[in-house]
């Protein structure tokens, strides 16, 4: 289910009032909406994009892969594992 607007975070509504989907690559726009919160880097991104206003997607997306941790996100562990249902 999607977040009411209320509920986005102040990085997440940055980013939807910033850059439309049409003229971003949907799968780019979704993972920097989302990855960030999930990969608990959302400060640094936020700060990041305060001091950077005119960062294009790509460069968000650069400067996130670069304070991102490796592997999975921290939330991973609350997936859930869709081959132990079958």
């Amino acid at each position: 289910m999607a977040k009411a607007i209320e509920e986005y975070t102040e990085f997440q509504k940055y980013v939807k009032a910033k850059f439309n989907i049409p003229s971003t690559d949907k799968a780019d726009y979704l993972f920097l909406f989302n990855a960030p919160e999930q990969y608990e880097v959302e400060p640094l991104m936020l700060e990041y994009v305060k001091n950077h206003e005119d960062a294009t997607v790509e460069e968000l997306l650069s400067y996130f892969d670069s304070i991102a941790p490796p592997g999975l996100p921290p939330c991973a562990s609350e997936w859930e594992d869709d081959e132990d249902e079958e």
